[in-house]
């Protein structure tokens, strides 16, 4: 199990089993992808976050290392919907 799980599982049970106000608020105190972590994405390319989305934590703003012109906003860009943080890259 992983921190990201959860963050996932509590996302889900937002005004179920968890008051929404809270989660919101939970949501904007926890990183689970520190801004300047490398990260792992499932379509395999390497990325850097580069900025925390407050509307989903999981789905950072990130540039591409191998080309770091390119900003992509995980939780926006229609075409990263299917993409997510597969995990952090130690080295590259």
């Amino acid at each position: 199990s992983k921190p990201t799980d959860a963050i996932e599982y509590i996302m889900g049970s937002s005004g179920r089993q968890f008051d929404r106000g809270v989660v919101r608020g939970f949501l904007r105190c926890i990183s689970p992808y520190p801004v300047g972590s490398c990260v792992q994405l499932s379509n395999g390319d390497v990325a850097v976050v580069a900025e925390q989305n407050e509307a989903n934590p999981l789905r950072p703003i990130v540039f591409l290392m191998d080309d770091p012109t390119v900003m992509i906003d995980m939780y926006a860009d229609k075409k990263y919907y299917n993409v997510v943080i597969t995990g952090e890259v130690e080295e590259i």
